[in-house]
């Protein structure tokens, strides 16, 4: 997930021992900008130590007191992400989007992350399609001589336009090199070598010392 590991969220304390002192201290706090400061800290111990329930409970609480904190939507998205909750990942990210659809700020960031839990939810797609045609073609039976199913095609047609639609809107975007080279590769990942290709081509073009450069 590159948008997960480009965040600089919060850094991880020396200590996992820290968490039930910090837990105990946002008992005690009598202010929200203290449980903020707080809360921020409970987040890097959960981190660091894999606490994904404490992550996304300290999460929902500065989202819910600061709506536009990207911070607080990156640390929502991680700890959705790593509890598997793909669909209330989107979840927010949609809803975040609905709310900043072409804020400079906080677009591009949801753009990509959107377009990464598409791209997930696609290829689980897929690969569920392909195990029910892998049983049909089981079950067929040769003495019938009978038409195979056509195998599923990958559909990452979502994914696609929002990454066409952060190039587009917001060229400068931090991420724009890994942009291109998803999209290209969700382009061949569908058959459209040509069009997959020409994203390639503009990424070593844009990007020539871009690491995705190298690859693509």
């Amino acid at each position: 997930m590159i948008w997960l590991t480009s965040l600089e969220i919060v850094a991880s304390p020396a200590s996992g021992k820290a968490l039930p002192p910090l837990q105990q201290a946002l008992a005690r706090a009598t202010s929200d900008a203290d449980r903020a400061v707080l809360q921020l800290s409970i987040a890097g111990c959960a981190i660091e130590l894999k606490r994904d329930r404490d992550l996304l409970e300290a999460a929902d609480w500065l989202a819910a007191r600061n709506p536009e904190s990207a911070t607080a939507f990156g640390l929502q998205s991680m700890a959705l992400s790593r509890m598997k909750r793909w669909h209330d990942s989107r979840r927010i990210a949609e809803d975040r989007l609905r709310r900043y659809p072409d804020d400079p700020r906080y677009s591009p960031d949801v753009m990509f992350r959107l377009a990464e839990l598409y791209y997930e939810r696609s290829s689980d797609d897929h690969l569920l399609a392909m195990r029910e045609h892998e049983e049909r073609l089981k079950a067929m039976d040769p003495a019938k001589n009978e038409e195979p199913p056509p195998e599923p095609q990958a559909d990452f047609a979502k994914s696609i336009a929002m990454y066409r639609g952060l190039i587009r809107q917001f060229p400068e975007y931090k991420l724009n090199d890994a942009a291109y080279y998803l999209l290209g590769y969700c382009l061949e990942k569908q058959n459209q070598f040509d069009e997959g290709q020409n994203a390639l081509r503009e990424l070593i073009a844009r990007y020539p010392k871009s690491k995705f450069a190298t690859e693509a």
